[in-house]
């Protein structure tokens, strides 16, 4: 029976010095030490194509030290290296994809943004899937206020310096194919992110045009995007809270969008994560001056 509880005595202590070596929350004060010029942490916001449908295989290989993601569900104390598909498993609340994220454009635009700015980036997913105008103004933007507020308090906690809270916008695919007029979608939108700002530790919302072209399954052929891309300029214009980061996706192909003709090819994305990475990089930049 003494032998018993001896080897229980040894294995308690054991498991207390053992403690001590694991990654626990107190680990991350090692954190500090590792991102002497802090961290940018970017938000990325918006449906499926800010999601990314593309293909996790074909992004491009993340340039060393420029981008971790902040797992809000599946890893709440810790940072990972960023790797695709970006978000996949990070479902809760109302921001739900499933199986759907396959492949994003966030390491193209972590390269591009790393390169400019030569701070991390860490990347947090806050994306639904089919999601419109009207959804995101009333609900939708309550759960990323959460995201956001739950992000930042964790880089707080793991002594991570954050230098920055972007939020990066792209979506109206929905909207398009709703035929929403041009001014709903600025005030819907161009109101939400301005909540966002004012609500949360954001500091700028950054917006993503939308592609050219968008099949309407119901209606059976492609829908006009001018309403939304209008809306979407107009909201950088009208809204000191947004800043328009990129407007290449109007301009690609349909070499670069996949069979549905809604969802851009990881070549595609790639093309979009870069552009809008090095614009957002610029304007970082420029505000540090």
């Amino acid at each position: 029976m003494k032998k018993g509880v001896k080897l229980l005595a040894r294995i308690l202590v054991f498991t207390m010095i053992l403690g001590c070596f694991m990654p626990t929350e107190g680990f991350a004060a090692s954190y500090k030490k590792n991102f002497p010029k802090g961290v940018d942490l970017i938000v990325f916001s918006g449906q499926s194509n800010m999601m990314g449908h593309g293909n996790a295989a074909e992004a491009p290989k993340l340039t060393k030290g420029a981008a971790y993601e902040y797992k809000v569900v599946t890893a709440k104390n810790k940072i990972s290296t960023l790797t695709e598909p970006f978000g996949y498993r990070q479902d809760s609340g109302h921001l739900v994809n499933g199986a759907y994220a396959t492949g994003s454009m966030v390491t193209a635009f972590c390269n591009a943004y790393y390169k400019q700015t030569r701070v991390p980036v860490v990347a947090v997913n806050a994306t639904v899937i089919g999601s419109g105008s009207v959804g995101w103004s009333t609900v939708l933007y309550k759960d990323v206020i959460k995201r956001v507020k739950q992000s930042y308090k964790a880089m707080q906690k793991m002594k991570i310096p954050v230098n920055h809270v972007y939020l990066v916008w792209m979506q109206g695919e929905n909207d398009v194919c709703a035929g929403t007029p041009a001014k709903d979608y600025e005030e819907r939108i161009g109101g939400m992110l301005q909540t966002i700002v004012k609500k949360s530790p954001v500091e700028k919302c950054m917006l993503i045009q939308t592609g050219s072209i968008v099949y309407n399954i119901g209606a059976g052929a492609d829908a006009d995007p001018k309403e939304i891309l209008l809306a979407q300029q107009n909201i950088c214009n009208n809204y000191d809270s947004v800043v328009m980061i990129s407007k290449i996706a109007p301009k690609l192909g349909a070499q670069y969008y996949q069979n549905d003709r809604i969802h851009f090819t990881q070549q595609g994305l790639n093309k979009i994560g870069t552009d809008a990475g090095k614009k957002a990089g610029a304007y970082r930049k420029k505000q540090n001056k």
